[in-house]
């Protein structure tokens, strides 16, 4: 059984961009290619909203904090075993700047990051997210056979 991203929380992008109107834009450009965006105001508000599940999280280089990085290291460490919430980081500079090297670096330890420079083309930057967010639904695809399996074997053991 596939979920519709449209409508699961599952599959929803959480936004955390603090400079200008890159949140309010980016929201409004997935909104109209069909995927269900959110724009968090805070690092709070980004770790609260993962709490209740997301399909991708995309950040802004700039929205990397200290703060923001030791949240998201947080969550990321204690998802189940077979979730993996992908990162989108929109860079300014590729990740060439030693400083964003590192932050990056350790991301990608703890997660599934992409990084996307800027300037960017829309069509590159929604291609990127569609497919984290495919390789997203995989996973919940995983999950539900394992559970499926394991009513079955459980059912079986009863009988």
């Amino acid at each position: 059984m596939k979920s519709n991203p449209q409508n699961t929380d599952e599959e929803r992008i959480l936004i955390l961009a603090p400079t200008g109107r890159d949140a309010p834009l980016t929201a409004r450009f997935l909104t109209e290619a069909g995927l269900a965006a959110q724009v968090c105001e805070t690092a709070e508000d980004l770790r609260l909203k993962m709490l209740e599940n997301a399909g991708l999280v995309f950040l802004t280089g700039e929205a990397l904090t200290p703060e923001t990085m030791a949240m998201l290291a947080d969550n990321l460490r204690r998802q189940s075993p077979w979730s993996d919430v992908p990162l989108v980081v929109l860079t300014s500079g590729g990740g060439e700047d030693p400083a964003d090297m590192e932050t990056l670096a350790l991301l990608g330890e703890i997660g599934n990051v992409t990084l996307v420079e800027r300037p960017v083309r829309l069509t590159t930057l929604l291609s990127a997210v569609k497919s984290a967010l495919r390789a997203r639904s995989r996973q919940y695809e995983a999950r539900d056979f394992l559970a499926a399996e394991a009513r079955s074997k459980a059912a079986l053991e009863e009988s």
